[in-house]
């Protein structure tokens, strides 16, 4: 069976390289025929066109692209769909294509026109609730006409859908109060963000120095990711351990961060650098606990963040705040006979109190020499690349086969 993937990303983007190709690779790996589609926002030279797709042919991905436009937003959002489905239309009839393979909302018009045009299935991977976060980022009003027009096409899509794949049991949850009647018999697969273990190196360690401990926080700054209140965290818990030091690895800007750091007078203790993805899993070798301090607003519920995936693959427990995606049972173990055993704490708000519960459960799992064992135990069921993603993308190829 044939596949057409959109994905309206640029190819280089870090998303696509660890998430879509990797996903990717095991389909082929799992005996389909996979056609890549991306939105490139540069003008890529034949060459460099050449390059990628030998590269990528060797995953066995026949890879294409078209131009991204970015302003005027609509009307460049509008033409970038136009040319998605003319593409689209020339490569399953050049591949055969059975299934197109639509990653979030935009690529979902694509695919409805194209079903319409070609008959072909449709596999909507919706990757979070995108009229929800446009109103949780104040960009969009809830109710207003931009909003209305997405969770119409949401619904649209998922009316015409053979399958659904969304990221956290909340989302599928809530997709199924919002959509019980389009969605029908069809089935909705939860596959959160993986990681390839393998990146990890991994032993099983206690400290020989217990007081000497080192936070990590990997990814982007601003924005969902909340800055001020992880300074502040972090300033509160150096009260505790004086020698506590926090490493940042962000391609992010770090104006805004490196006042923050001043104002917490914690500046001596921060070090802020970035890391290419393949070195990523051994810095994080190095540390004790990874933070993650994401808004908890409605959209954050189909969020399955890749940092924590991350963390816990590396052995490492998980700061972060309630109410993102499927974390508060994931990070506490509730409901897998080990109610005892977390591999994580919540802030349960952005108060010193707070800080100070949370930072006290983090010791104790700091003085639990399971704790890492725990954590890479969690990663590998729940977000293990091969035996979570793989398997689950491969099942759902082969139930559109029939």
């Amino acid at each position: 069976m044939s596949s057409l993937y959109i994905c309206y990303l640029c190819l280089l983007d870090p998303l696509t390289q660890t998430q879509v190709v990797r996903y990717l690779e095991g389909l082929s790996q799992a005996g389909y025929q996979i056609v890549l589609l991306t939105f490139e926002p540069r003008r890529l030279s034949k060459g460099e066109t050449a390059d990628w797709r030998e590269r990528l042919a060797k995953h066995g991905i026949n890879w294409h692209w078209v131009p991204y436009h970015k302003r005027p937003s609509a009307l460049a959002t509008a033409w970038d769909i136009s040319a998605g489905i003319r593409v689209g239309l020339r490569l399953i009839r050049k591949y055969n294509v059975r299934v197109v393979h639509a990653r979030n909302h935009v690529p979902g018009v694509m695919a409805l026109a194209l079903k319409r045009l070609a008959s072909v299935k449709i596999l909507f991977d919706c990757r979070g609730f995108m009229a929800e976060e446009y109103v949780d980022a104040h960009r969009w009003r809830a109710g207003g006409a931009l909003f209305r027009a997405t969770k119409k096409v949401e619904r649209a899509v998922i009316r015409v859908s053979a399958a659904v794949v969304v990221l956290t049991a909340n989302a599928r949850s809530l997709f199924q109060q919002w959509y019980a009647k389009e969605l029908g018999g069809i089935p909705i697969n939860v596959i959160p963000f993986c990681v390839d273990l393998s990146r990890f190196p991994f032993h099983s360690r206690v400290s020989e120095r217990p007081e000497a401990k080192t936070l990590t926080y990997v990814g982007k700054l601003g924005g969902w990711y909340l800055e001020d209140e992880m300074a502040s965290f972090v300033s509160i818990a150096s009260q505790r351990i004086p020698e506590l030091r926090w490493q940042i690895w962000t391609q992010s800007t770090t104006e805004s961060l490196t006042s923050l750091l001043g104002k917490y007078g914690i500046s001596h203790q921060v070090s802020v650098g970035s890391v290419p993805p393949e070195s990523l899993g051994e810095k994080m070798a190095m540390a004790d606990g990874g933070l993650s301090f994401i808004r908890p607003c409605l959209s954050k519920r189909s969020s399955s963040p890749t940092k924590v995936s991350e963390y816990l693959a590396a052995g490492l427990p998980v700061i972060s705040t309630r109410g993102i995606g499927d974390l508060d049972d994931i990070l506490l173990q509730r409901g897998v006979g080990a109610r005892n055993s977390p591999v994580g704490v919540l802030v349960k708000d952005f108060t010193t109190a707070a800080y100070e519960q949370a930072f006290r459960e983090l010791r104790e799992l700091w003085q639990d020499p399971t704790t890492p064992d725990r954590c890479r135990a969690v990663a590998r069921e729940k977000f293990d690349l091969q035996l979570v993603g793989w398997k689950r993308y491969s099942q759902i190829y082969r139930d559109l086969q029939f």
